[in-house]
């Protein structure tokens, strides 16, 4: 049995037969674009309230956002993201990034574990401990504050009253510098600036009951069972692919293919708990899925592209982008000099390529642009592989 991680808690509270002792192994996980896209804002927030310098370029890169539209997405959504945390580091506060905690759930403490080398490294774990890693909090001399980052829109439809992990972040802390209160809020960043309204106070009986509840779900663990709902898909669950209940979700379906109709049309829902059920059943498949393309990723790129019929290939290959950098020197007096007033309505911190183009007259104009843009460094280009199909030769 392993209890699960501060990231896992709202999901092992609804099902944890994950983390239970005859839970099969979990296949490798796999991370959305908007997964990828939360964590390199994160890395954006972590860098302002340090006082380092941002680079919203580099940190989407290193998150791996790709496509120029959600590039320049996540530009805007950083400029905002980094102004707040520069403006929250002048509290007369004690910060902390990124530090890994650890809670007993038996003897009800908690610690800072050791420095980690490596992002989650939990190796300073100990038994009977649930381990996580906190991305800001802000500790006052009778208060502890635990801010978490949002830039998913589904995270607008959830409350932070709702959050186990912040919870577990708050009560650690609160053990740790012997405080009686806490406050956990969700910070939610959108092109349109940052919203931090969804705050709540917990006080020491709500710590309480809180660890209390941590000590029931630890004792139940062991005998725990698939309870499928939709927090298979929605609560990120690391085995929903292989799950029994998924397992006997594939069956059905194999089972129907036999009809003389397909299972789409064959199927009749009879009421709203019918309707639910197959929609949960629906999102369960889905992940399996994505479980199985993930293998072929996998297999594909350690054995090269194959062939998919029709004279096409799917494998991996290696493109070029490009960037346009509008803080360089000389770069927005080249804009103004060939596109006149025209500049002015393109040239911001995200000025994309597109952008350039949509203001141009003709191709022509555009791609005479960017050679003079390259030419003093304003354009920059890296390379990265792509997995795709694409028409063999």
């Amino acid at each position: 049995m392993s209890l699960p991680s501060a990231s896992k808690l709202d999901l092992a509270f609804q099902c944890g037969y994950a983390f239970s002792p005859h839970a099969p192994k979990w296949p490798k996980q796999t991370y959305s674009k908007a997964a990828n896209f939360g964590k390199g804002q994160h890395a954006v927030a972590e860098k302002a309230v340090k006082g380092e310098t941002v680079d919203a370029v580099k940190e989407a890169d290193t998150a791996e956002v790709t496509g120029n539209a959600e590039v320049a997405r996540f530009k805007r959504v950083a400029r905002d993201v980094e102004l707040w945390f520069k403006q929250a580091r002048n509290r007369p506060v004690e910060w902390l990034v990124e530090k890994p905690l650890a809670y007993h759930v038996e003897r009800g403490s908690a610690r800072y574990m050791k420095p980690p080398e490596y992002p989650r490294d939990y190796r300073d774990k100990k038994f009977g401990e649930i381990v996580g890693t906190l991305d800001l909090a802000a500790v006052l001399p009778d208060i502890v504050e635990v801010l978490d980052l949002k830039t998913g829109k589904g995270a607008r439809e959830s409350s932070v009253a709702d959050s186990a992990q912040l919870k577990f972040y708050a009560l650690c802390l609160a053990r740790i510098h012997g405080v009686p209160r806490a406050r956990i809020t969700y910070l939610h960043a959108t092109e349109d600036g940052i919203d931090d309204g969804d705050t709540v106070l917990l006080d020491e009986l709500d710590l309480g009951q809180f660890a209390a509840q941590l000590g029931a779900l630890a004792a139940g663990l062991q005998d725990a069972v698939p309870v499928p709902g939709p927090h298979c898909t929605g609560k990120w669950c690391p085995m929903v692919s292989i799950c029994p209940a998924t397992t006997k979700a594939l069956a059905a379906i194999d089972k129907a293919s036999d009809l003389t109709r397909p299972f789409s049309t064959q199927l009749t829902i009879e009421d709203a708990t019918h309707a639910a059920d197959v929609r949960v059943r629906l999102k369960m498949v889905q992940a399996a899925c994505a479980s199985i393309e993930e293998q072929l990723k996998t297999w594909v790129k350690s054995n090269g592209p194959i062939d998919i019929g029709n004279g096409m290939q799917y494998g991996v290959r290696e493109e070029n982008r490009e960037t346009v950098d509008i803080g360089r020197p000389q770069a927005y007096q080249i804009l103004a000099k060939r596109l006149g007033p025209k500049a002015d309505q393109i040239v911001t911190l995200s000025t994309t390529k597109q952008d350039i183009r949509s203001a141009c007259d003709t191709r022509a104009q555009a791609e005479d642009i960017f050679e003079e843009l390259r030419a003093v460094g304003a354009l920059r280009s890296a390379s990265y592989s792509k997995l795709t199909e694409w028409k063999k030769r």
